[in-house]
């Protein structure tokens, strides 16, 4: 793992994610029998990252579960529901942009991660 890592600092970000694509593509697939199971809960980023209050209202409904106490809940997502005004490359909550990759890729490199995420993308409902 340190070995790829060093080689992910070393190579630029298009390099790096175009070298993903495949085996993000081939990852994210495997999920492509259980995604439309009626037991499945399938979530998306953008509704997590940008909700995640809700996104655990979501999961505990699906499973049944007592859901937190407002205060509770509010307690329990305060470290990780924020929106960092500036990218935080440090943090765990670095960065919080859907999109934020138009910014960082090329449009070149970005149209051929949608041509090889496609499979993947449409199981999900990306467009």
């Amino acid at each position: 793992m340190l070995k790829d890592r060093e080689l992910a600092l070393r190579a630029s970000i298009d390099a790096f994610a175009l070298q993903k694509t495949k085996s993000m593509n081939r990852t994210i697939f495997e999920y492509r029998d259980v995604a439309h199971d009626p037991l499945t809960k399938v979530f998306r980023y953008e509704d997590v990252i940008l909700n995640k209050r809700d996104w655990v209202r979501d999961i505990t409904t699906h499973f049944g579960w007592e859901m937190l106490s407002p205060p509770a809940l509010d307690g329990m997502m305060a470290w990780a529901d924020v929106i960092p005004a500036a990218e935080r490359p440090t943090e765990f909550v670095r960065q919080v942009r859907p999109g934020d990759h138009r910014n960082k890729l090329s449009p070149a490199v970005i149209e051929q991660i949608n041509v090889g995420l496609k499979p993947c993308m449409d199981l999900f409902g990306y467009k």
